[in-house]
């Protein structure tokens, strides 16, 4: 039986812990630092961070998340060794039991381990299957770095090599005193060298796996009660190059409420935004929430941000909100620049000049209108040029292009009252509904 909380709508936090602020000077002091003091250093921000949402959010779910690699070893050192990543594990388990509101997801771990060379055949074994179970990855993945990493495996196994070395790059979900899920990245892309590439020494004995035999599946989503209305709350996740790949969405699973991307660097690509809400943390572009379809749900969604690298605690306010419509047009305009290189420099300033509006607009008031009227230009630009172009090809394309990007305004107009009322919302109060 659920809860009387079960009728009204069932809140959820996220907190976006970033790494990057407080100063160039303190930011590398605190990159230096290491590991273990800087796990100390989380641990104490995040209990204030629940002290005060115990006030400002009492009857909602709590999501602190972070980015990719976010806890290193040292300035350049990004693998951490088992006894650190066990600790790293035990504090994380430790808040959560003490805050049973609270969900942690852990960025990433990259960890390194030896093969004893009496276990290589069987260690590599497993690694080949995980790669199997992605082989679809390498017909997409154009600069090869998925075939070259299954390629060395392959090797290593046929060759029986000794004095191996397994690199993993993980995500950790901490709940209610517990790890409830874990996923490993299976998408490398420079897994195997140091966070200063200058210093990226790797030999051909390191290998990169892409899965474990603690979860065999290694599925993309999972589920979290919500901790007062007891509903399931479903949310998924991506590491960095996957997104690229769109593993959650071609994973098949249920489409999550909360589709986080943990990454290093990475830009987003609106045909693969999965969840009703994606929310990225990243080391290079800023962390946001978005909406993919304002529609009317049972829950309410709540941000705010935090950063481990200033020196003195502030919960700051709500997120950034991009617009998923935004990242189509702009998607649009940067595929037809490649596919029609005749047009490429009228594509480019079509795109540069829509990005400008993107950039000036306050993303918290209604002047989403001026995007419709900067799309509105776009077309209209297109379609001169379709006009005059000298081949029929050219021509038809440029109109195509033209009416994708029309029949995108349309539909977003259509959802217009909805993301109306869910601006006004995001308006009444500093941290807000989005």
């Amino acid at each position: 039986m659920l809860s009387s909380h079960a009728c009204a709508k069932s809140k959820i936090t996220v907190i976006a812990l970033g790494f990057e602020r407080g100063g160039e000077a303190y930011c590398e002091k605190f990159a230096s630092l290491p590991a273990q003091q800087k796990i100390l250093i989380l641990v104490g921000h995040i209990k204030k961070i629940c002290n005060e949402l115990q006030t400002k959010e009492p009857d909602s779910m709590w999501v602190i998340a972070w980015r990719e690699y976010g806890i290193s070893e040292g300035l350049d050192e990004k693998g951490l060794s088992p006894d650190i990543k066990k600790f790293l594990k035990s504090e994380m388990s430790s808040i959560t039991k003490t805050y049973p509101n609270l969900t942690i997801i852990a960025g990433t771990v990259s960890t390194k381990s030896c093969i004893p060379h009496a276990k290589n055949k069987e260690k590599l074994a497993r690694i080949i299957q995980y790669y199997k179970n992605y082989e679809w990855i390498e017909d997409e993945d154009d600069a090869g770095y998925f075939a070259t990493e299954q390629e060395q495996v392959k090797k290593a196994f046929e060759e029986n090599t000794q004095g191996l070395e397994v690199v993993r790059n993980t995500c950790y979900v901490f709940n209610r005193g517990d790890q409830i899920w874990c996923h490993d990245k299976v998408t490398p892309i420079r897994e195997k060298i140091n966070i200063n590439r200058a210093q990226a020494a790797v030999t051909t004995n390191t290998l990169f796996q892409p899965g474990s035999k603690k979860n065999i599946n290694n599925s993309s989503t999972f589920i979290v009660l919500h901790p007062l209305t007891q509903i399931p709350v479903t949310m998924g996740l991506e590491i960095c190059l996957e997104h690229q790949f769109s593993i959650l969405k071609n994973s098949g699973e249920q489409k999550p409420l909360l589709h986080f991307i943990v990454s290093d660097n990475i830009k987003l690509c609106s045909q693969f935004l999965y969840g009703h809400y994606v929310i990225q943390l990243d080391r290079i572009y800023a962390s946001r929430l978005m909406s993919t379809n304002a529609v009317e749900n049972q829950f309410a969604i709540n941000s705010y941000q935090a950063y481990l690298s200033i020196k003195d605690y502030e919960l700051l306010g709500p997120l950034p909100s991009d617009e998923v419509f935004v990242l189509r047009v702009l998607d649009k305009l940067e595929k037809a620049a490649i596919e029609f290189p005749d047009y490429q420099n009228v594509l480019k300033t079509q795109r540069g000049n829509f990005l400008i509006q993107v950039n000036k607009l306050d993303l918290y008031n209604d002047s989403i209108e001026r995007f419709y009227a900067g799309v509105e230009k776009i077309v209209e630009a297109l379609r001169s040029h379709a006009k005059s172009t000298p081949t029929l090809f050219s021509s038809s394309s440029l109109e195509s292009l033209a009416n994708d990007l029309n029949a995108l305004l349309v539909q977003q107009k259509k959802q217009h009252p909805y993301f109306m009322e869910y601006r006004s919302k995001s308006t009444t109060k500093p941290f807000t509904a989005l």
